[in-house]
């Protein structure tokens, strides 16, 4: 964009911290993040500008007969030849103007008083769910953990005497089981070969750290 000789018009209304309206001994002057990138952008692209504000000191929404208010409007009206503030890039917006590459984002959140330690639950984890959903996934567990001890048995059979059957080998009873929770939570190295003391450990970090 080459505008050099020529003044932009730019349609501004105020929003802090993005564009600020200051006194100043000589008034009233504009100020703020996008008034610094807009400064930064005449000098390197050549080009004037001056900034009023809108009439109604608003974005931009689309009114019933199809025209905007706001600096949108501004700009689809012709009044202006560039809008500067914190706007945020609608798909109805993108239909009426041209947009740069947004220069920030952000997201909306939902704020929480933080938990003390009197409310928190140590049985908060099966709340999301039903006792008919736990006990599916229970019931789940454990059938697949028989079929897979059931399915290794008879490879251990099938390949007798084979020296690469020693992960058949390993799946006994309990250690499917394991193998079963462990896919499932997805906690920490598998290892097959552990004492009942490190697998109560491990349920119990699983279940009751946060």
């Amino acid at each position: 964009m080459e505008e050099s000789g020529n003044i932009l018009r730019v349609a501004v209304f105020e929003r802090h911290p993005f564009v600020v309206k200051a006194s100043s001994p000589i008034g009233n002057e504009w100020v703020g993040f996008c008034i610094s990138l807009l400064e930064e952008l005449s000098k390197i692209m050549n080009f004037n500008y001056e900034l009023y504000e809108t009439p109604d000191g608003i974005s931009g929404n689309e009114l019933p007969d199809g025209t905007w208010s706001g600096v949108i409007g501004e700009l689809t009206s012709g009044k202006a030849d560039l809008a500067v503030s914190a706007l945020s890039i609608t798909s109805l917006r993108e239909k009426a103007v041209d947009f740069t590459k947004p220069f920030m984002e952000y997201g909306n959140v939902l704020v929480m008083r933080k938990p003390s330690e009197q409310d928190r639950d140590l049985l908060a984890f099966v709340h999301p769910f039903q006792w008919k959903v736990w006990l599916c996934i229970a019931v789940s567990m454990f059938t697949v953990g028989i079929l897979l001890f059931l399915t290794s048995r008879l490879r251990l059979k099938m390949n007798a005497g084979d020296r690469h059957a020693d992960n058949d080998r390993a799946f006994n009873l309990r250690n499917s089981l394991w193998f079963v929770y462990w896919s499932m939570m997805r906690k920490g190295e598998l290892s097959f070969f552990v004492d009942s003391k490190f697998e109560l450990l491990v349920l119990y970090r699983t279940l009751f750290f946060k």
